[in-house]
């Protein structure tokens, strides 16, 4: 699975300040309008790097509760504002829009779009098209959006963030505050966020993983598991198979063993690598470590106390 940094190119505008009226499109042909519109002359639009918090750059009212960053927010503006008025109700939510092209390298792979931290209540529109909704801003979400894509036209992804609830009690901005990706992978691979590792100061190594299939007939799949020394050296290696239908999921199990490896310390931050090779190819860094707490000696960090 190839992985593609997803960060530039954006635009942002406030819903407020957007001419056209902004509706998703669930009447009659069902497209998107406004901020969500397939097609859309944005040049009037901020063009911003993510990650981006719009709250930084609002109006702000100090007698507003500090945890919005005193940005007129309806929900802190009824608990602490005499009063609030209608612009309150209006600078809390904002547009994001990225158009791209399909890439030539992505025919017949699945492409999956990932959100690392969205602040808050997100619409996630795909060319024009609802796609889904996630109501937490702390966290990702990750979506499989291959079949709503153009092989051979421009393609866009509009995000409406609502920030007016609040989530914690601590400053929390607003906006896409983390970093966005697309994992590009083949038609049979470890679905994202589905290939888990479990470590052990002596060594052992636990990995449980989900496979999908996409394909169109019946396979079995190889999938040789490596971990590799900080040095890339190869300290331990097995091979599992799985048989798979079209539109499967498998979990599988692996275990290993790692002879006297390095453990993770934050004075020597020590990682192996998992790399997993099949029709796909995945990697994942891990650490050896333990930890654990005692009424007599306080925090303990590999067996040893550590303020």
């Amino acid at each position: 699975m190839k992985r593609i940094e997803f960060n530039t190119g954006w635009h942002f505008k406030l819903e407020k300040d957007i001419d056209w009226n902004c509706g998703l499109g669930f009447a009659k042909y069902g497209e998107a309008s406004g901020g969500g519109a397939r097609f859309l002359e944005n040049n009037n639009w901020e063009e911003v790097t993510l990650p981006h918090d719009f709250a930084l750059y609002l109006p702000k009212d100090r007698r507003a509760n500090t945890f919005a960053g005193g940005r007129p927010v309806p929900y802190y503006s009824r608990f602490f504002l005499e009063e609030h008025t209608v612009l309150d109700e209006l600078y809390s939510i904002g547009w994001y829009r990225r158009e791209f092209d399909f890439n030539p390298e992505w025919k017949g792979k699945r492409i999956y779009i990932t959100f690392d931290g969205i602040y808050r209540d997100a619409t996630i529109i795909v060319n024009g098209v609802f796609f889904d909704r996630h109501l937490s801003g702390y966290v990702g979400i990750t979506l499989d959006i291959t079949d709503h894509l153009f092989e051979n036209e421009k393609n866009s992804i509009a995000v409406r963030v609502d920030a007016t609830s609040p989530e914690g009690w601590w400053y929390e901005g607003a906006g896409i505050y983390r970093g966005v990706y697309l994992d590009v992978a083949e038609q049979i691979h470890i679905l994202p966020n589905e290939l888990f590792i479990k470590s052990g100061i002596y060594g052992e190594v636990d990995i449980s993983l989900k496979l999908a299939s996409f394909s169109e007939g019946d396979e079995v799949e190889t999938l040789s598991l490596s971990v590799l020394s900080p040095s890339g050296e190869c300290v331990a290696n097995t091979v599992i198979r799985s048989r798979l239908s079209a539109g499967d999921e498998v979990t599988a199990h692996a275990r290993l063993r790692v002879n006297s490896p390095l453990l993770w310390h934050p004075n020597s931050p020590t990682l192996y690598t998992l790399r997993i090779e099949g029709t796909d190819v995945c990697e994942e860094k891990f650490g050896f470590r333990s930890f654990e707490f005692d009424a007599e000696r306080g925090f303990l960090l590999n067996g040893e106390p550590y303020k």
